[in-house]
């Protein structure tokens, strides 16, 4: 991103932590975990499928930061989910019509 905006790397960090009140890291680790949940409230993927799309390659480092900055694991959250999606999908059946045949 220094390289982006012409900056030395230090000069960068220093200036974004400066206006983001964050470093650089911190601050893409906190959009890539807010991209995970929002796929795993929406998506049906694996946590190694939603970890792979955000840009996260350690799935310890991505466990940690994600029970951190939401208080649950990211596979139990996918779970809680999952579960109010499915409800939120099933629509009453009709019942099957002999006389429609």
């Amino acid at each position: 991103m220094a390289n982006t905006v012409n900056l030395s790397r230090w000069r960068f960090c220093h200036l974004f932590t400066e206006f983001m009140g964050t470093s650089p890291e911190r601050f893409l680790t906190q959009v890539r975990l807010e991209k995970a949940k929002h796929l795993l409230e929406t998506e049906f993927l694996t946590v190694k499928e939603v970890m792979n799309q955000v840009g996260m390659s350690d799935p310890s480092f991505f466990a940690r930061s994600f029970r951190a900055a939401y208080g649950t694991t990211p596979g139990r959250y996918r779970d809680m989910h999952k579960v109010e999606a499915l409800k939120a999908m099933k629509r009453p059946i009709e019942p099957h019509r002999a006389d429609r045949i």
